[in-house]
C-alpha cells in the first residue's frame, strides 16, 4: 500500500481511502477532516483514527461494515 503525499485530500485522491472514508458516519468524517491536520497519509492510519473515534462512541470491533452496530442512544 502506497503512502500518499498530503498535497491534496488523501480521503479523495486515494481510491481505497475514499471508499473507507465514505463508509464512515458523517460525524466521524467531519472530525477526521478537522483534526487530522494532514497527518493521515495512508489507509492504515485512516482506519486507526476512525476506529479510535468509533470506539469512543461505543462501536464494537472488528467492523466488517462500519454501520452494522450503531452506538446506543443515551
Amino acid at each position: 500500500m502506497a503512502d500518499y503525499a498530503v498535497t491534496g485530500d488523501p480521503f479523495e485522491t486515494n481510491p481505497e481511502m475514499k471508499q473507507y472514508f465514505d463508509s464512515l458516519p458523517p460525524y466521524v468524517q467531519e472530525t477526521l477532516r478537522q483534526s487530522s491536520g494532514g497527518q493521515i497519509a495512508n489507509l492504515a492510519q485512516l482506519r486507526q483514527a476512525a476506529e479510535h473515534l468509533l470506539q469512543k462512541q461505543g462501536y464494537d470491533f472488528p467492523l466488517p461494515h462500519i454501520r452494522r452496530n450503531p452506538p446506543p442512544v443515551h
